[in-house]
């Protein structure tokens, strides 16, 4: 019988502030040949406006069904006192271990004795000798993701203690993998093993969602996100809108998110230059980079702006996003240009 094992996993491959995505593409990017095909995805944000006085809801526009033929996922039905045992059995099969716990119990988290946080996290390996999982989660050991170890008995425990108070409040999130899942990777000859160019072209097409205003039920999808927070920071700085400092740290986090976007799309662009390099991509992602050098600087001015309520950094801030939304306004069709080239060029075998 084995007395330790650690299936390969990606450290954080860069969506820390997206979960459910971060701990999937922790096992999709292990195989090397799904690169392409994850750099074919992540394309647009979309924003959903909330209620008065909190900040608007910024995510990716692709969802958990994106992994449909790529990831197998199936419920784990484990009574107490057995967690760990079906935990050890599934990774001795090849399947990781999606669970949730209650992380203002775990010590090694940054929400230990502070309230409450049921959340998500992927347990990829065990050992017997030192009695310990292996667990990817966010917020753990000072780092926003990564691998920390809990022993057996923790984690039977807390996950005894989720599926006994929480089950009721987050049945919701069973198709997330609530409260144990089986996860394993299909490593087949006819994985997908390039780029997706029809789904990236699809994807950059469907990136035109303008919100009509800053209405409650307001939705933006594409580089028109950048529009739709240009004119809330517009109205926050002229006092139309004001925000509860208590969604600051959200606020925080929907710009860390926005710039893990940027950061995907210049990777994205670097990869399609080593697949087929054209000048057409060449002013795209120098749209693109300056556009990153304003989130940089909406991030700092944000910083200051909460601690200070200057409205002159708010007026700044939504300058800068407006800057952005008219550069990637100009670099998606630029994208979109090179992607019809490069179908019908390839097919004449003409260069770009």
């Amino acid at each position: 019988m084995l007395t330790a094992k650690r299936l390969p996993v990606v450290p954080n491959p860069g969506f820390e502030t997206e979960c459910y995505h971060n701990l999937r593409l922790s096992i999709v990017m292990t195989e090397p040949r799904l690169m392409p095909w994850c750099l074919s995805h992540f394309v647009n944000l979309i924003v959903q406006s909330k209620s008065a006085g909190q900040f608007p809801l910024v995510r990716f526009e692709e969802h958990l069904e994106l992994y449909g033929g790529l990831l197998a996922e199936e419920p784990l039905a484990v009574k107490p006192g057995g967690y760990v045992s079906a935990i050890r059995e599934a990774i001795d099969a090849g399947s990781y271990v999606l669970v949730y716990l209650d992380w203002k119990r775990i010590p090694q988290s940054h929400f230990f004795a502070v309230r409450e946080m049921v959340h998500d996290a992927l347990v990829y390996g065990y050992d017997d000798e030192s009695g310990t999982l292996d667990i990817l989660a966010f917020e753990t050991n000072g780092r926003a993701y990564g691998s920390v170890c809990l022993p057996y008995e923790t984690c039977e425990a807390e996950l005894a203690h989720v599926a006994e108070r929480h089950a009721d409040t987050h049945i919701w999130f069973v198709y997330y993998g609530f409260p144990l899942t089986a996860v394993r990777l299909h490593r087949s000859p006819s994985m997908p093993s390039g780029f997706d160019y029809r789904s990236l072209y699809f994807a950059l097409e469907r990136g035109r969602v303008r919100a009509p205003g800053l209405s409650q039920d307001a939705f933006a999808n594409g580089y028109f996100v950048y529009d739709y927070m240009a004119g809330l920071f517009h109205q926050m700085a002229g006092g139309d809108v004001a925000l509860d400092p208590r969604e600051f740290g959200f606020w925080n986090i929907n710009m860390h998110k926005m710039m893990q976007r940027q950061k995907w799309m210049l990777k994205r662009i670097d990869a399609l230059e080593r697949a087929a390099d054209s000048p057409l991509l060449g002013k795209s992602k120098r749209l693109y980079e300056n556009a990153k050098q304003r989130l940089m600087s909406i991030r700092a001015d944000s910083l200051k702006a909460q601690k200070t309520g200057d409205a002159s950094l708010l007026t700044r801030i939504g300058e800068h996003f407006q800057a952005m939304y008219e550069q990637e306004k100009r670099a998606v069709p630029l994208l979109m240009e090179y992607l019809v080239r490069l179908k019908f060029e390839r097919k004449g075998e003409r260069s770009l």
